[in-house]
């Protein structure tokens, strides 16, 4: 295969780089189907009005569901909210002395209390998933990978603690690997048509809604906290890549073809940038005019999702064509 899966790493979402993170590293299994539909994972909207990546626990419960159907993998999850962050990070700390080689420990911790990573966003809170576990003899010191931002070391333990009882969102997982099944082909397409959202776009409608409202009355002085997490959302576009590379590898399609998509999926990131940059311009100088400029780059990056979608939605029947995946043995299985 061209693209060398095992060695690729582009940070997108936490979880699903987690749990992608596990299958690299206890299987030969490509992962890459997992990262399908990434592009439009859950955010939420604050009581303020801003948008945030981080949404509603519930919302993950797709990902702990598919990763187990798909590969075989069960996420355990550990934490207790009747007793609190202080009794939680208790329950970490057990499961760190008591982890087999085969477990994966996976706290959500607020990184804003980890100072020495710097995750180049700035952020506070920044709740995100990682793995962690004992550094050797040291009770001191903790061992974190950070699949999605590609970054493994020491951590002072209490630092870790600090991180999770202080997350506004604190809970964890665990999961035990020590086998990594591969998925069948009709699970895979299964799992392509859960997610596929051919005809919305939520991120962008969402946008729109908040722009407009700043003419119909809302604060244009707001814009800047309103898309703050903007940018984190945003990487989550670069899953078009992994689903691309996917394609590319099993279709044998040629490397222009690549290039080709591979620029759109640029292309849409930098639109969304541009969005985001013109709201701060708007909020830091009042001028409404802006208003115009962003609604249009706003249907810019509207038309250019909705072409990579059409085009990932025509490589998917392709590769079901290829392979032999009958649409009815998929749909049976979701």
């Amino acid at each position: 295969m061209k693209f060398g899966w095992k060695d690729i790493r582009i940070n997108v979402h936490c979880l699903v780089s987690c749990y992608c993170d596990i299958i690299k590293r206890r299987s030969g299994v490509d992962y890459r189907p997992f990262y399908f539909n990434v592009w439009d994972s859950a955010f939420d909207v604050t009581e303020e009005g801003n948008l945030t990546y981080y949404s509603d626990p519930a919302s993950l419960g797709f990902y702990h569901h598919w990763v187990e159907k798909l590969f075989g993998l069960c996420p355990v999850y550990w934490y207790d909210a009747l007793q609190g962050p202080e009794a939680g990070a208790a329950r970490l700390s057990e499961l760190l002395d008591e982890r087999p080689d085969y477990r994966f420990v996976m706290p959500h911790l607020d990184m804003f209390y980890l100072p020495d990573r710097d995750t180049g966003f700035n952020l506070k809170p920044f709740p995100h998933y990682v793995f962690v576990e004992r550094a050797g003899d040291d009770s001191e010191q903790l061992v974190m990978l950070d699949p999605d931002f590609r970054w493994e070391g020491r951590v002072p333990r209490n630092q870790v603690m600090e991180a999770f009882i202080n997350n506004p969102d604190p809970g964890g997982w665990y999961i035990d690997a020590e086998t990594v099944k591969e998925p069948s082909r009709a699970l895979i397409k299964a799992y392509f048509d859960a997610g596929f959202k051919p005809d919305v776009n939520e991120l962008i409608d969402r946008l729109r809604e908040i722009v407009t409202s700043v003419e119909r009355g809302g604060s244009a002085a707001s814009l800047t906290a309103t898309v703050k997490h903007l940018k984190v959302i945003v990487i989550r576009k670069y899953s078009y890549d992994y689903a691309l590379m996917y394609f590319h590898d099993h279709l044998e399609l040629p490397e222009e073809h690549y290039e080709q998509w591979a620029q759109t999926i640029r292309d849409l990131v930098q639109q969304f940038t541009s969005v985001q940059y013109l709201c701060v311009k708007m909020a830091m100088t009042g001028q409404s005019a802006l208003q115009g400029q962003i609604l249009a780059k706003l249907d810019e990056a509207d038309r250019t999702e909705h072409l990579l979608k059409l085009e990932m939605e025509r490589l998917m029947q392709e590769w079901c064509v290829r392979y032999g995946v009958q649409p009815e043995a998929a749909t049976g299985l979701l």
